[in-house]
């Protein structure tokens, strides 16, 4: 028994030591069950087995609710774990079955805690925290990473609060937390759905997922995350109703590198505090080159009784990606942002999203709002493209862009191919739409683009269009404005845009805005004519329609401050009761051009253009613009203002028809601020009420004393039943009218009422009483239809010449109305009356004679438009018909030289086949028409008979009186014909013209050619060949050539030389000089070799350059003859040559040149060289050198070596006759050889060691 005791013992001792070794026995790897059938009872069993691991772990837990301490677990980093060595935690029978509840506490605010863990997964569990204050239900911290939460249930803790303490997935700071993954969950109720919060930039984490989950019921927020980068939050599902507080669907503080937000939707509603989607702060830390933050493909809906808020990126966030969002934000007392943009924000893309806002009683709507981004940074982008902007508010509400790029430098602004639908509700507030404010300004290479947008407006109260101020170097082109004004309201619409009002450098182009406002406000157009404050570059404004509609309302169009350009723009205007006013202010040096303004009211007043202005504003030009008024019954007042200034109207059409009142040229008793110029504008009347005045000027004040200048302008009308007269005027002191036409039907009355008081049909009496209006007339100006107010002249309508060739050159008056150029110099032609420029195809009207029929010994004038045209004083007799026609603005044809000087002006003077009839003509002009003439003085007359060739008269036989503009014979002519005026006109007028196109060619050394182009029937020419540019006094010495071309010979080469040509046409009828120089060619020249050294076996020599030549050749032979016929080339003139001691040598010398002569004959040079005994002795050479030789005076020679002893030199002719001894002393010697006679020499030199000889040459 005792045995047997013993035994059970020792094995139940066995069988306890083994179950606890099992118990304590460490896993690496492998799979385990826990629950109660499991491996492991609890999850915290099952941890503290886990040691290294050497592999995966997975632990599944079996079905069952779990609570108590040893399920309230917090998990380590495990030695190993790796991406293939990962603990994963989950459901062994899948989603649903397992349930882990806890409370939890403030030292274990948790019911999972992964504290550093790595590459642990828990998967497909239900888990619950039961507390109140801590409501944790997974808690990273510690530097967790490489974790993830994947398809589980999280419950937190409901209720109000927003501390994170109720978070249902929470990780805070303990390092960096990375790429970790919660994915497939549903996250419901708790302060935060995940909170995570990195602690710094220095400790980001990084590379975190979250991802496919439900969040629902989570106060605060549903993903709140702080210091994280590079982390993707997407295809979550997050909603929440009835939140009594602040809520944040996504909150991101410091997000860093990369982070992106796609494919979130996000549904949420609240009863008290601020809304928000998605709310960036501090995005990338201000570093542009960090990756960009995105936001896309995300579905947000707010809804609020507080601020709501879209997607808001607020305060320094860098590289923003928004795009393909779908946002709906509704707010019921607060502000509604559908996306908000505020501040320093920098670089944004926020591209094809889709934004829709609504309130229901008096908060503001901001639809988006873009604030101060781009602030201050440099090359940096605001993209907003291809988005849908929606609002429908009962309040204020705004696209919002303010401010933007504002103090950068080469920031870019896009705004493009977006549509925004606003529409306002109430009858009280104000509905701006897109408002672009400072954008860009007050910084430098900054550039915006606006473009290709739709703007959808409806109002029923204060409408303003596309606010656009303030823009710096925009572009705003193909946008589209659609505004409506239902009836029964009051509000009044403001239009700012699409262009610019304050801007600076923009381009407004090819926008229209389709505006109807049925309520009884106004319309105040702030858009057309690129208003600008008149600081910076210009802006301009091209080819943009402007289609106003009003039923009883006012228009009111302000261009103010122009500073720019403005052309091809339309703007048609109607309403039924209400008046159109056109007010152009503040001119700031603009050009308006080629605009077309429509305005039409039933019952209305219309101001065509009614300027306002100040003496400080420089003025704008309006050029080529057509301004047509039509109304049933309403006043029109086609041009003028209150107390004008500085502008100036340039061809410009003003058309008017009314039954009412029509003043076509308007002018208060305010009179100008400063001057005013109208130049070559159309103003016609087709109206038919009996208050019908072209012109209507009122007293003026000399305390406003601009002028108003009135040159080349038509004022024509069509009924000629009114009872006002066509030109009214009160005071003419601060009026200057002049080469103006007037034209209504019948009789044109002109009346003064003080500064003169006249009443008269005269257009003379009318100058004589005002000194206006000097070359002015009063004609019809021959309209294409004048009824239906088409004011283009008609070529074919004999009434054009009326137009044609009758204006003054003023500068800066370069264009008609269609563009076409007029002449811009006396020499160019002659501009046209009004805002076309004509060229009639037909025969001019007959001039008004008076007396009607001609009679022998009398005068007879001529008057076009009651302007005298010509005179005719008949002798002794007289045809007896006698007809008129004047030319105006046309020079004479053939049989006239086509060079002659003459005017833009002849006439025509049909005496039914007569000719020969003794006469006096004088033919009056305008100084505009002296043409191609000189001077005043020198425009004499001339005529032609019959066909036969112009004849002018001159020498006494000729006058002008340049007081009262005519030039007449000073005795009478002996036949009729056509009549002009023509540069001093000589007899025949054929040598008026000095000769032209004078050249001289085949040029050689001593001849050349002259030839020039012929002029009318000369006699001859002479000319004057001389070495002066000075024009000769008279033909002296002169050649005389009877054609067109002369040769000139025995000229000398390598001369300059000047030709005088002049035509000669009779005694006394010689034209000027026409001067023109040329240079003969220099033959090749013969080179002549001369010796600079010769000793026994060397020749040095040279030649003087030869002046044309490109290259030399020579010879050497022994004897003189015959001549070589080539030799070696050489391109310097010098040779070295090699040669034979006490031989005879010749060298030969050629130059070829690069001219039309090509080579020159050969030079040729003779000597011998030295035998060679009597070269050195003992080998010893001293160096001896001399030059020049040949020589002619002085003889310099050089000793390269030191003298050794006494040294003398000597000079011996060819009988060896000494003429020359020289004691020497230094090496630098002069021998004076300017008396001795030409011929070869021998210089020698000795002393103690050296003896040299060599030849010289004297010449």
């Amino acid at each position: 028994m005792k045995q047997t005791s013993t035994f059970k013992s020792f094995l139940l001792m066995a069988l306890f030591l083994l179950g606890f070794q099992r118990s304590q026995a460490a896993i690496s790897s492998g799979t385990y069950t826990i629950g109660a059938t499991g491996t492991y009872p609890t999850l915290a069993a099952a941890i503290a087995d886990i040691s290294t691991l050497s592999g995966s772990i997975v632990l599944n837990i079996q079905p069952g609710t779990y609570t108590g301490t040893d399920w309230q677990v917090q998990i380590p980093n495990f030695a190993g774990s790796s991406s293939s060595n990962r603990v994963t935690i989950q459901a062994a029978n899948g989603v649903g079955t397992v349930t882990i509840s806890n409370a939890g506490t403030s030292s274990a605010n948790y019911v999972l805690q992964l504290n550093g863990t790595q590459y642990i997964s828990i998967k497909n569990l239900t888990i619950v925290n039961t507390g109140t204050t801590y409501g944790r239900v997974i808690d990273l911290t510690g530097g967790a990473s490489y974790d993830s939460v994947l398809g589980c249930t999280l419950t937190g803790v409901s209720g109000s609060s927003s501390s994170n303490n109720r978070a249902v997935i929470s990780a805070t700071s303990g390092g960096s937390m990375n790429s970790n993954v919660i994915k497939g969950n549903t996250i419901q109720y708790g302060s935060y759905g995940v909170y995570w919060n990195a602690g710094s930039t220095s400790t980001l984490a990084s590379d975190d997922v979250i991802s496919n989950n439900t969040f629902s019921g989570n106060y605060y927020a549903y993903i709140y995350t702080q210091y994280m980068g590079n982390a993707t939050i997407q295809y979550n599902t997050c909603s929440a109703s009835s939140i009594s507080g602040y809520h944040y669907g996504i909150y991101m503080y410091y997000p860093q590198n990369g982070f992106t937000i796609t494919n979130n939707s996000i549904t949420t509603s609240n009863t008290g505090g601020y809304l928000y989607g998605i709310y960036s702060t501090y995005g990338n830390s201000s570093t542009t080159s960090a990756s960009e933050l995105v936001a896309s493909n995300n579905t947000i809906t707010l809804n609020s009784t507080s601020y709501v808020y879209g997607i808001d990126f607020y305060y320094y966030n860098y590289n923003i990606k928004a795009e393909n969002n779908n946002i709906t934000t509704t707010a019921t007392s607060g502000y509604t942002y559908g996306v908000y943009m505020y501040w320093f924000n920098v670089n944004i893309k926020f591209n094809n999203n889709v934004v829709s806002c609504s309130n229901t009683s008096s908060g503001y709507i901001y639809a988006v709002y873009f604030y101060y981004n781009n602030y201050g940074a440099s090359d940096a982008y605001l993209e907003v493209n291809n988005n849908t902007i929606s609002y429908s508010s009962n309040y204020y509400c705004y696209d919002y862009f303010y401010f933007n790029n504002y103090n950068g430098t080469n920031c870019t602004f896009k705004c493009n191919n977006n549509t925004f639908n606003c529409t306002e509700l109430s009858t009280s507030a104000y509905n701006y739409g897109p408002y672009f404010y400072y954008t860009g300004m007050y910084g430098s290479g900054n550039s915006a683009e606006i473009k290709g947008n739709v703007m959808n407006y409806s109002s029923k109260y204060y409408h303003y269009i596309a606010y656009m101020l303030y823009q710096y170097h925009a572009v705003i082109s193909d946008n589209v404005v659609n505004a409506t004004c239902p009836s029964g309201t009051s509000g009044y619409g403001y239009i700012y845009g699409p262009a610019d009002y304050y801007s600076e450098g923009a381009m407004v182009k090819n926008n229209t805005v389709n505006y109807t406002h049925n309520g009884s406000g106004g319309v105040y157009n702030y858009d057309p004519f690129c208003s600008n404050s008149g600081n910076g570059s210009q802006d301009t404004s091209l080819n943009n329609t402007y289609n106003i509609s009003l039923t009883s309302g006012s228009y009111y169009n302000y261009a103010n401050y122009i500073n720019g350009y403005s052309s091809g723009n339309t703007i048609n205007v109607s309403t039924t009761s209400g008046s159109i006013y056109n007010y152009p202010q503040y001119g700031y040096g603009g050009l308006v051009y080629k605009n077309k303004m429509n305005f039409t009211s039933t019952t209305g007043t219309i101001y065509g253009f009614y300027a306002y202005g100040y003496p400080s504003y420089t003025g704008s030009t309006w050029m080529g613009n057509t301004i047509d008024m039509t109304s049933t019954s309403g006043t029109i007042y086609g041009c003028g203002g209150y107390l004008p200034g500085n502008n100036s109207m340039i061809s410009n059409i003003f058309k008017a028809k009314t039954g009412g009142s029509t003043y076509m040229y308007y002018e208060s008793s305010y009179g100008n601020y400063a001057d005013m110029y109208y130049l070559n504008n159309t103003f016609h009347s087709a109206s038919t009420g009996s208050t019908n005045y072209l012109i209507y000027k009122q007293a003026g004040s000399s305390s406003y004393n601009g002028v108003a200048y009135l040159y080349n302008n038509i004022f024509s009308r069509n009924d000629g039943t009114s009872t006002s007269p066509a030109i009214y005027l009160n005071d003419t002191t601060y009026w200057r009218a002049d080469y103006n036409l007037y034209y209504t039907p019948g009789t044109v009355t002109l009346r003064g009422t003080s500064k003169p008081n006249i009443t008269t049909t005269s257009l003379q009496a009318w100058r004589n009483a005002t000194n206006r209006d000097r070359n002015s007339l009063i004609y019809d100006p021959g309209y294409k239809d004048a009824v239906n107010k088409d004011v283009h002249p008609d070529p074919s309508n004999p009434n054009s010449w009326a137009v044609n060739g009758r204006g003054m050159h003023v500068d800066g008056d370069t264009l008609d109305a269609d563009g076409v150029m007029r002449p811009k110099t006396r020499q160019n032609g002659v501009p046209d009356l009004g805002a076309y420029e004509v060229s009639p195809t037909s025969t001019p009207p007959a001039c008004t004679a008076i007396p009607a029929a001609p009679a022998a010994g009398t005068t007879q004038y001529f008057l076009f438009g009651q302007d005298t045209a010509a005179s005719i004083a008949w002798g002794p007799a007289a045809p007896s018909t006698a007809v008129m026609r004047q030319y105006s603005g046309q020079q004479a044809g053939a049989p006239m030289p086509s060079l002659v000087g003459r005017s833009y002006l002849w006439l025509d003077l049909f005496t039914n086949g007569v000719y020969a009839l003794s006469h006096t003509p004088t033919v009056y002009y305008k100084d505009p028409q002296l043409g191609t003439i000189s001077t005043e003085a020198n425009a004499k007359i001339a005529n032609s008979s019959n066909g036969s060739p112009w004849v002018g008269y001159n020498y006494g036989n000729a006058a002008t009186d340049p007081v009262l503009n005519k030039a007449y014979p000073t005795a009478a002519l002996d036949s009729v014909g056509k009549y002009t005026i023509v540069e001093n006109a000589r007899i025949g007028i054929r040598c008026v013209i000095n000769p032209t196109n004078v050249k001289v060619s085949n040029i050689t050394a001593f001849t050349a050619d002259v030839n020039w182009d012929a002029v009318f029937l000369p006699i001859g020419y002479q000319v004057i060949v001389d070495n002066s540019s000075a024009t000769p006094a008279s033909g002296v010495g002169s050649s005389f050539a009877t054609t067109n071309t002369i040769s000139l010979t025995t000229l000398t080469e390598n001369t300059h030389y000047y030709v005088h040509v002049r035509s000669i046409c009779g005694a006394k009828d010689t034209s000027g000089w026409t001067t023109v120089d040329f240079t003969t060619l220099i033959t090749c020249h013969t080179p002549q070799p001369k010796l600079i050294t010769l000793t026994q076996s060397r020749a040095i020599l040279y030649w003087d350059t030869v002046q044309t030549a490109t290259k030399y050749e020579y010879v050497i032979q022994h004897a003189p003859t015959p001549a070589p016929a080539f030799g070696t080339v050489v391109y310097t003139p010098s040779l070295q040559l090699p040669l034979a001691p006490a031989s005879d040598y010749y060298v030969f010398v050629k130059a070829y040149c690069n001219s039309i002569y090509p080579e020159s004959e050969w030079g040729v040079l003779g000597f011998s060289t030295f035998p060679t005994a009597i070269n050195t002795i003992s080998g010893n050479s001293i160096g001896l050198s001399a030059y020049p030789n040949p020589v002619t005076d002085v003889l310099h020679i050089a000793l390269s070596s030191k003298i050794d002893g006494e040294a003398t030199l000597t000079v011996t002719d060819v009988t060896g006759k000494q003429v020359r001894s020289i004691v020497v002393n230094t090496n630098q010697v002069e021998v004076n050889m300017n008396t001795l006679p030409a011929g070869v020499y021998q210089l020698k030199y000795s002393d103690r060691s050296h003896v040299d000889v060599m030849k010289i040459s004297k010449q």
